[in-house]
């Protein structure tokens, strides 16, 4: 779960899992020099099966929420193929303000300018 609630960032980065192995190396390299000869092999092998799970898993998760991704963006341009920009920010604040007008207070300019906000922030 922690994972996945990463992974939003880590693709914003631009990490990939095929950084993964690199990673790893660094992590051993850190674990070699800061344990010293307490970096025993069954230390090493307990980190390798941690960072092994921890890689495939990321790696999953990547995938999972890159596609995620891709059909959001995918879906937010066919609405601004669908609508004007203007038209598509004055619905969402429009259904920002009925779904919940005690957010109305909040908003200090005027609509057009809120709603070309909006488009702003959400592409």
């Amino acid at each position: 779960e922690k994972l996945e609630d990463l992974s939003p960032m880590h693709i914003r980065k631009g990490v990939q899992a095929a950084y993964m192995p690199q990673m790893g190396a660094v992590l051993f390299s850190v674990l070699q020099q800061g344990l010293g000869a307490e970096f025993t092999a069954e230390c090493k092998e307990a980190w390798g099966w941690v960072w092994t799970w921890l890689s495939k898993s990321m790696a999953l998760t990547l995938a999972g929420a890159g596609q995620q991704s891709s059909l959001v963006i995918m879906s937010w341009d066919m609405a601004l193929d669908n609508l004007e920009e203007e038209e598509l920010g004055s619905l969402v604040f429009d259904t920002l303000i009925r779904t919940a007008p005690n957010l109305k207070s909040i908003f200090s300019r005027p609509r057009q300018v809120m709603a070309m906000k909006f488009i702003d922030m959400i592409s």
